[in-house]
């Protein structure tokens, strides 16, 4: 049984039309990123489904939460591979560098390196979903 047919048992004719407007909306919005290149296409069918089980309001709620978690856990990797130190004196050194040339200046190919880390959105879906659907997961227990 899939989110649609869990809409419709759950709430009548208004859930399964809120299960396919959270689908289509949530999935809209995350198709644009994905236009851009910006995200893979897994991530779209992950928050499509989010808006399907989840409906338009809380969807958007989870998929909001869905990239604040994985910007967390992005910067946490992040400090994992590289260091705080290293990445507070890259910092200060290139903010120097710019201020002195007095324009931007772009990062080396070494520097802009550990940024180009795959992520997976799907951890911090799952978290994002547990979050948003905590009211509800919880008049079932």
């Amino acid at each position: 049984m899939n989110a649609f047919g869990l809409g419709e048992l759950g709430s009548g004719w208004i859930g399964l039309q809120e299960s396919f407007l959270g689908f289509f909306v949530c999935g809209f919005i995350i198709l644009l990123t994905f236009s851009m290149n910006l995200i893979g296409g897994g991530d779209v069918k992950l928050i499509a489904m989010m808006g399907a089980f989840l409906g338009v309001r809380s969807g958007i709620e989870a998929m909001l939460w869905t990239f604040v978690l994985g910007a967390v856990l992005a910067a946490s990797l992040l400090i994992w591979q590289i260091g705080v130190l290293k990445i507070i004196s890259g910092v200060f050194r290139h903010l120097f560098l710019v201020l002195r040339a007095k324009s931007w200046i772009p990062l080396t190919k070494d520097e802009r390196a550990p940024l180009k880390t795959g992520l997976f959105l799907a951890p911090a879906g799952f978290i994002a979903v547990v979050v948003v659907g905590w009211k509800s997961l919880s008049q079932w227990f």
